[in-house]
């Protein structure tokens, strides 16, 4: 079995290796690694770069593995059902936002170079893209366009994503705009609870990313470095893949979610001595027996309504179901 590692990054950042992943804290996490978290930061793996890798077709010479479990998805049905049960419990737990998610598979026997290529030449410069690999955790493939933090000590950027649609024409609902505004006051507020310099933040605007837009705010501002990794931790998870409050959100979800998120809305990206690229893992997929795992989630508020947020999940798929045509 070879662990290895593969990503490129919007900054233009690019590496093929293989080595051994690493199980830490995230406390204690090593700088100058690439690193991957779960949801909740509970599991923390960095990589140890042994050799490099000349071209990535490299990677289909090795065995790959896949997930050893059983993976729980759910019809429409079922999934209307238990998000009409999810909402119902927003009132009584106080939620104003939580993300409900969900996993569908699909059968192909893609080789991972060529997934990895068409990520690079449809995302461009709009996302990181990656594949970890090791027997530790199976295989993740994903290019998500979501930055926590990224920047040096200069400037440190930061956006708020929330809002999903097929087309630039459709409007946006009060809904999509009220979700987008819940990220981003509180990443507004979290980040000047350090007191940053030079601290800018824009209006909304649509992004196109993939296959679908998304309504999307900036940040911009100046921060020490010693409180790089206390912001992060304060920043994850997120309203955009969690809920506010954040720690009800967090106990409603893991009460209706029948599966584990496992890496899907955990943090991935590097941090070195004067840099950070910090990304909230979305648009990803587990590498199965016979295929692979899409993770696939949605922001639900008491507006939502559960059709239309499973045709936004059924969207968001479209980002990487069209990479295999």
């Amino acid at each position: 079995m070879t662990d290895f590692l593969a990503y490129s990054s919007p900054s233009g950042k690019k590496v093929l290796a293989k080595g051994i992943w690493k199980e830490t804290t995230f406390s204690l996490l090593k700088e100058n690694h690439f690193f991957v978290t779960d949801f909740l930061k509970e599991k923390t793996f960095y990589f140890e770069k042994e050799d490099k890798l000349n071209d990535i077709s490299e990677i289909d010479n090795f065995e790959i593995p896949s997930t050893k479990e059983s993976l729980f998805t759910i019809s429409m049905e079922e999934y209307l059902q238990q998000l009409n049960n999810f909402i119902e419990g927003f009132s009584k737990n106080e939620i104003k936002k939580a993300v409900f998610s969900r996993i569908s598979e699909i059968e192909n026997d893609i080789a991972l170079s060529t997934l990895f290529s068409r990520l690079e030449e449809k995302y461009g410069n709009k996302a990181l893209i990656y594949i970890v690999s090791s027997d530790n955790f199976g295989t993740w493939i994903g290019a998500t366009p979501e930055i926590l933090l990224e920047g040096n000590t200069t400037e440190i950027r930061s956006m708020s994503l929330a809002g999903t649609k097929a087309k630039e024409g459709i409007q946006w609902t009060s809904k999509e705009e009220e979700e987008q505004q819940i990220v981003t006051d509180f990443i507004a507020d979290k980040i000047t609870k350090y007191e940053p310099t030079h601290f800018s933040q824009s209006e909304p605007y649509t992004f196109y990313s993939g296959a679908v837009y998304h309504l999307r705010s900036d940040f911009s501002f100046q921060l020490p470095k010693q409180n790089w990794l206390p912001l992060i931790k304060e920043l994850h998870p997120t309203p955009a893949v969690c809920g506010i409050p954040t720690k009800k959100a967090v106990k409603h979800i893991l009460s209706f979610e029948k599966h584990e998120r496992k890496f899907y809305t955990g943090l991935i990206g590097f941090i070195t001595a004067n840099e950070l690229q910090v990304y909230v893992n979305l648009r990803c997929m587990e590498k199965t027996a016979n295929g692979f795992a899409l993770y696939l989630g949605g922001g639900i508020t008491d507006a939502s309504d559960p059709q239309d947020e499973w045709n936004e999940t059924e969207n968001k798929a479209k980002t990487l179901l069209s990479i295999f045509d």
